[in-house]
């Protein structure tokens, strides 16, 4: 991505395949979907706007986005050792929520929250970036991805540690929301942490990480948080749960976002049990 100038003199990026991969159908075609998607979505709620689709070469215009994004937030925080404040870092998440909410009320489930993905407008409020993998969640017809063929294979989706265990298992599964709220919950963990709850090792395969992650899970349930709410702790535990059936926000609730700001991020205390203590193995 660039940054360019409008007819008018304003501040665009611009979002274009490299020269190289010009030729390539399957990238041209994904590009034609995020800027289908970002004009449904027609930049409200957080969702970042699309200005223009040009054709020569193929080209997305967009608004530029001046606060800088959340990747820059967390590695200060990791740096400086110490979590976000509480407040801000619930704050941001309420906006990101906000964001997915408004996608996922739309049928539409992004399936890349990260911290690079999300940026800051001036005023602080957050706007959702890079629809590249977006993807339809309709159950009727199996999750077929957005736009694409029904015979479309994915090869990989989301970026690890932020993307859910299902989709690493397989990529080309049915699209939920509960994808995004599992990456939602980890870039709030990371905030409130300066690290995300489990990360991959050095030349560790992504399957090898998903099951680490899972018999972690199993065993014991998320990393401690110090000076966390507990009901925060609780909601995130069950938003970070591997199991997407079991998720907060799962996938037999299409609009589960919603539920998970409800119930935890924004203050509610929950009633269930947050963890499970199963031994893994």
């Amino acid at each position: 991505m660039t940054l360019g100038r409008d007819a008018a003199g304003n501040a665009v990026v611009l979002k274009r395949l490299r020269a190289s991969h010009r030729d390539r159908d399957d990238l041209a075609l994904r590009l034609e979907v995020e800027a289908s998607v970002l004009n449904e979505l027609g930049g409200r709620r957080g969702v970042v706007r699309l200005a223009a689709l040009e054709r020569s070469p193929l080209t997305i215009v967009m608004e530029y986005v001046s606060g800088g994004s959340l990747a820059d937030h967390v590695r200060d925080v990791r740096d400086r050792r110490i979590g976000m404040p509480a407040a801000r870092a619930l704050d941001v998440a309420r906006g990101i929520l906000d964001a997915l909410g408004y996608l996922h009320a739309h049928g539409v489930v992004h399936r890349d929250v990260k911290p690079s993905n999300i940026l800051f407008a001036d005023d602080g409020t957050v706007r959702l970036i890079d629809f590249g993998v977006a993807a339809r969640a309709d159950s009727g017809r199996g999750g077929l991805l957005y736009g694409l063929p029904a015979d479309w294979i994915e090869e990989r989706v989301g970026t690890l540690p932020y993307a859910a265990p299902e989709t690493v298992r397989d990529p080309s599964g049915p699209a939920t929301a509960a994808q995004d709220v599992y990456g939602a919950a980890v870039v709030l963990y990371e905030m409130l942490t300066g690290v995300p709850p489990w990360d991959l090792t050095p030349d560790e395969r992504p399957e090898s990480f998903v099951e680490r992650l899972e018999c972690a899970w199993e065993d014991s349930g998320i990393p401690e948080i110090p000076g966390v709410e507990p009901r925060v702790a609780q909601a995130l535990s069950r938003a970070l749960d591997p199991d997407p059936l079991r998720r907060l926000g799962s996938a037999r609730e299409p609009r589960g976002t919603p539920a998970i700001m409800n119930s935890g991020f924004a203050g509610r205390a929950l009633t269930d049990s947050p963890l499970r203590a199963d031994a893994c193995g």
